[in-house]
């Protein structure tokens, strides 16, 4: 009995969840210097089908949509001038873990807070929106 056990914790020991072997993976690839997630973008051949999950993505992104820092970017930024460094929206239809797709929107968020104002200016917008607010009765 004794060395069933050894066996099943020697095995236990020596696996590995299909994470694990996808983060390994990935981050031994010598095209992913930067993430382990970076491969997924470039994939694109499946397509997410669960309706729901392309759903969630979507509310993920409209949250991000909805940040000053997105504002001022698609108006300081024109389409044709940006670059690779440049934040871009992820594609909730790229078929993707959760995880790397939640890596991948918070990627993109971290990079939309590079075209937040400054803290004097954002105290000041948040006033004249409430003040908007108030003037429409809202």
């Amino acid at each position: 009995m004794q060395g069933l056990n050894d066996d099943i914790s020697t095995m236990n020991e020596n696996m590995f969840s299909p994470v694990d072997l996808m983060d390994s993976e990935l981050m031994n690839t010598p095209q992913s210097p930067n993430s382990p997630f970076e491969d997924l973008l470039m994939l694109g051949d499946e397509k997410e089908t669960n309706p729901r999950r392309i759903a969630q993505r979507n509310k993920q992104i409209e949250f991000g949509y909805q940040t000053v820092g997105y504002k001022n970017f698609i108006n300081t930024v024109p389409r044709e001038d940006r670059t690779e460094d440049h934040p871009v929206t992820p594609d909730p239809e790229v078929k993707m873990s959760k995880r790397a797709f939640d890596y991948v929107v918070r990627k993109w968020r971290r990079q939309l807070h590079e075209f937040d104002p400054p803290q004097e200016q954002t105290e000041l917008l948040s006033q004249a929106d409430d003040l908007i607010a108030d003037l429409l009765g809202r």
